[in-house]
């Protein structure tokens, strides 16, 4: 507690007997003395502390609820009074007092919402969520209590507003970035859904159609968003549609809903493996993002669409960090790190942490493919320290998984525990938010950890589980990714087998060749995949006696892994043709 706010409680009690300045130092020494309160601070900033928690839940218990309903409430009046025209700072505190002293709802509505923007524009979503969830509540509470509000039962089940309609629901707007940005990908969908019935609800009170319009079609694009997270493309899909028949329907023509829904396709095309549809669509986002005018840094919190309408330059560091996914993506390491480091200037112009954790994130990635350990480990440790401070599980996932990949590329065999227990850290996260991609591409990664151990059993359940989420969702990349393991987890199967068994391993090496035959067939493989999928095939042929197939093979791989920058490869591919190579 502080000194002034403990002066404050006691000196002016409405309605009651005020203590006086020396008796309230009397009782504060007395408690100091018996080792109840420890102080620190000097001046005006004196700083009193229970010596332990348990002491101060244990005053709190013993107070009837009368009294501690008065003294919340009584704390909130004085909080109020104390930080007057700077009350966002306190917001959160004043709005837990509020809550305790069974105030009135559109109080707590007020201090929740202030809270809530103090925390999103603090970048601290997991805060920012907790209290427009409060807000959110009482706004509904502040409803149902408010007689002439909803005169029909779908008001009464859709229209909890007894605020400005619109601003109740950019707050559920804000809400639902958060919720998003945590991980939460149904609920999301759900808020989102939501939003758009309520501006459906009051279109009366629309003055811009076209702006609506494209309000509407950005809602679709969050929805879409969602569904493509959980890998779901079909109901994608669907929805990029709809945002886009919003705007044509509308005569929306050019703008930044435009560049969003095609920043969204390109994203959508990425997933299905359709790369040059992707890079043409996120191109054509580049451009339409380049023709807005950078909107002024506002102070007051808006919501994403908000930002994104009114011409946010933020939206295109996100359009240059997708081409340099997309350009990583088809092995053009040199190209995706030019467009990241230019996404990663604009997020840092305009301090957008989240912006700079995603892109440090792939950064590292790039880094790790490239070897250059040094650098990615810097870029990693740079977005996961971010990714913490922002509650960002979903890109603790991403994160995890390349620790992993960095730390299993390292020389020491004895890394691969430690890089067994960051997939697995990854794979936590992916399950809680069920991203299927994620949970996919990361049991296949985690398969090979465990085959490079000797754990060729729980290697085998990973790629099964892989292999399985992938096809369900039909994704080209993914099987492509756990066939290739399921490969070479048979090569090093065979290689167990002595000669005296030729049998047995020439039957494992002729699964692991069909295997990758049909990785080779597959529409949609990333460079990387196709160029480890080469290099598995020369070292089946050598294992096969194929030299000639296998010499021919590796070269091949040599100059791939030369044209797509992958430094790891090519050094696998060397080796082999040394005849070093064991898996």
């Amino acid at each position: 507690f502080e000194y002034p706010i403990i002066c404050a409680m006691e000196l002016e009690k409405p309605g009651g007997i005020a203590t006086d300045e020396d008796t309230i130092l009397d009782v504060l020494d007395e408690a100091l003395q018996a080792g109840v309160l420890t102080e620190e601070g000097t001046g005006a900033h004196i700083l009193y502390h229970f010596w332990h928690p348990l002491l101060g839940s244990h005053f709190y218990e013993n107070l009837s609820l009368t009294r501690r309903t008065r003294l919340h409430r009584r704390a909130a009046e004085v909080l109020q009074e104390m930080y007057q025209g700077r009350q966002e700072e306190i917001a959160a505190t004043i709005t837990d007092h509020l809550i305790k002293g069974g105030a009135e709802p559109v109080r707590i509505m007020r201090y929740a919402e202030l809270a809530g923007d103090r925390a999103y524009l603090l970048s601290v979503y997991t805060e920012a969520e907790r209290y427009y969830r409060v807000a959110v509540e009482y706004a509904e509470r502040v409803t149902r209590a408010s007689p002439g509000v909803g005169t029909n039962s779908t008001e009464q089940a859709n229209l909890p507003i007894a605020i400005e309609p619109f601003h109740f629901i950019a707050l559920m707007e804000r809400l639902a970035e958060c919720v998003m940005i945590l991980g939460n990908f149904e609920e999301a969908r759900r808020l989102y859904e939501r939003i758009l019935e309520l501006r459906n609800l009051h279109h009366d009170l629309v003055t811009d159609a076209q702006y609506e319009a494209q309000v509407q079609s950005l809602l679709w694009g969050e929805i879409e968003r969602t569904w493509r997270y959980t890998g779901d493309k079909e109901r994608a899909r669907e929805c990029s549609e709809r945002s886009e028949q919003v705007l044509r329907e509308a005569g929306v023509q050019g703008g930044p809903a435009w560049a969003k829904l095609r920043y969204q396709q390109s994203s959508l095309y990425w997933q299905q493996g359709r790369y040059e549809d992707a890079h043409a669509a996120a191109h054509e986002a580049l451009l339409l993002f380049e023709q807005q005018q950078p909107a002024v840094v506002q102070v007051t919190p808006r919501t994403r669409i908000q930002r994104t309408l009114a011409g946010d330059p933020v939206e295109l560091g996100r359009t240059h960090a997708l081409l340099g996914a997309l350009a990583n993506a088809v092995g053009k390491r040199s190209q995706a790190l030019a467009h990241m480091n230019t996404a990663l200037q604009i997020f840092e112009q305009y301090d957008q942490k989240r912006g700079i954790a995603h892109v440090s994130c792939n950064l590292g990635y790039v880094h790790l493919k490239k070897a250059e350990y040094e650098l990615a480990l810097a870029s990693l440790q740079r977005s996961l320290s971010l990714a913490e401070q922002l509650g960002d599980a979903p890109l603790a996932s991403v994160i995890f998984s390349n620790l992993g990949e960095l730390v299993a590329a390292s020389d020491n065999s004895g890394d691969l525990e430690e890089a067994e227990q960051w997939y697995k850290k990854s794979l936590v996260l992916a399950k809680r938010f069920n991203d299927r991609e994620y949970m996919s591409r990361w049991n296949a990664g985690l398969a090979a950890v465990l085959q490079e151990q000797g754990k060729h059993d729980e290697a085998a359940a990973c790629i099964r589980l892989a292999l399985s989420i992938g096809r369900t969702m039909h994704n080209s990349p993914c099987i492509g990714v756990a066939l290739l393991a399921l490969a070479n987890l048979r090569v090093a199967q065979a290689q167990i087998f002595s000669k005296k068994l030729p049998k047995a391993r020439t039957r494992l090496l002729n699964h692991a060749k069909e295997d990758i035959q049909r990785v080779l067939a597959l529409e949609g493989l990333e460079a990387e995949t196709r160029t480890r999928s080469q290099l598995t095939l020369a070292q089946i042929s050598l294992l096969m006696g194929a030299m000639k197939k296998a010499k021919a093979l590796a070269e091949q791989v040599i100059d791939e892994a030369q044209q797509h920058e992958l430094a790891s490869v090519e050094e696998k591919a060397r080796r082999l043709l040394e005849g070093q190579l064991i898996y």
